[in-house]
């Protein structure tokens, strides 16, 4: 569901566009959830490189990512 949703958006909307990147979180979580870290790192990454150009670095959802990733890491 997260995927096809994600589809969408960056047809519409564009990858760069701050819905794209809320959806893009939101199979963040869901891999994070599942156990899959691996993947769940990659969209880290990828949603932070997005969210400081969208939202900047100093935004509540820029920051709840960092951490979020530094959680990652120290499983």
């Amino acid at each position: 569901m997260h995927k096809r949703a994600l589809i969408s958006y960056k047809k519409a909307l564009g990858t760069k566009h701050i819905s794209t990147l809320f959806t893009v979180n939101s199979l963040r979580n869901l891999y994070y959830k599942q156990g899959r870290h691996i993947e769940a790192e990659a969209i880290y990454k990828r949603t932070l490189v997005g969210y400081k150009k969208a939202l900047g670095i100093k935004h509540a959802s820029t920051l709840d990512i960092v951490n979020s990733l530094k959680i990652l890491y120290l499983l």
